[in-house]
């Protein structure tokens, strides 16, 4: 399970670098709308039961906004 969990942090972590890196190149037309991608992100977490932590963090940067 615990590796199951760091699996999915990785993909997590993937998955935003990706999207960040197209922002960052000037390819605003390879990102996803953002509501798609954090539909994206809310399933990765599903999937490898890291969905605890991901409300944990989105809920951190909610409150310092």
């Amino acid at each position: 399970m615990v590796i199951k969990m760091l699996i999915g942090l990785s993909e997590l972590q993937h998955q935003l670098s990706q999207q960040i890196g197209h922002y960052m190149d000037g390819e605003e037309i390879k990102v996803y709308p953002i509501d798609v991608f954090a539909q994206i992100l809310f399933e990765k977490a599903a999937q490898y039961q890291i969905m605890p932590f991901f409300r944990g963090v989105l809920n951190r940067m909610n409150a310092r906004m």
